[in-house]
C-alpha cells in the first residue's frame, strides 16, 4: 500500500473488559478459598484452585496480543499493525462485514477473508471502525452498509 494514502488510527483496547475480568478473578478466588476453608481442604490444593481465575486472565491477555494496535485505512485496503511489528494487508474485496461486539459497546468485529480464503476477524475500536466504514461507503456508494447483516463470499 502507498504509505502517503494510509490514514493510521490507534486501535484502543477495552479497559472496561480488563477491569471486569480482574474483578471476576478476585471474586472467584475469594469464593474458592472460602469453600476450601469451609470444607477443610488441603491449603495447597485450595491455593492452587484459587489461582486458576488469574491463569485465565493471562490466557486472555495473550489472546489480546493478536488484536491490532494500529489500523491503516486507504483506498487500496486496510492495514493492521500488531505489537510485534507484523503488518497484515487486507484488500477491500476481501472485507466481508463489520458488526458490533455485543458484550463491549463501541467495539466492532471486522470480518475478512485471508489469502487462503479462510475467514478471520479483528476487533476495532470506534474510531478506526468509523474510518473503515466511511471508506467503504466512499468506495461502494451503491453497496449495502458494511455494518449490515454479513454476506459471506
Amino acid at each position: 500500500m502507498n504509505e502517503q494514502e494510509i490514514v493510521v488510527i490507534k486501535n484502543a483496547l477495552s479497559r472496561r473488559t480488563g477491569i471486569i475480568a480482574v474483578l471476576m478473578a478476585v471474586t472467584g478466588s475469594i469464593i474458592l478459598i472460602s469453600l476450601g476453608v469451609y470444607f477443610q481442604e488441603d491449603p495447597l490444593i485450595t491455593g492452587i484452585f484459587a489461582m486458576m481465575p488469574f491463569v485465565l486472565i493471562v490466557f486472555a491477555y495473550l489472546g489480546a496480543l493478536r488484536v491490532a494496535i494500529m489500523v491503516g485505512v486507504s483506498s487500496q485496503g486496510i492495514q493492521l499493525v500488531y505489537r510485534s511489528g507484523r503488518k497484515e494487508n487486507i484488500s477491500w474485496k476481501n472485507v466481508v462485514t463489520m458488526k458490533p461486539v455485543r458484550l463491549d459497546p463501541g467495539f466492532f468485529l471486522l470480518i475478512f477473508l485471508k489469502e487462503d480464503g479462510k475467514k478471520a476477524f479483528n476487533i476495532l475500536s470506534e474510531e478506526p471502525a468509523n474510518q473503515v466504514r466511511q471508506m467503504w461507503i466512499a468506495l461502494h456508494p451503491d453497496a449495502e452498509d458494511l455494518m449490515s447483516e454479513p454476506k459471506f463470499k
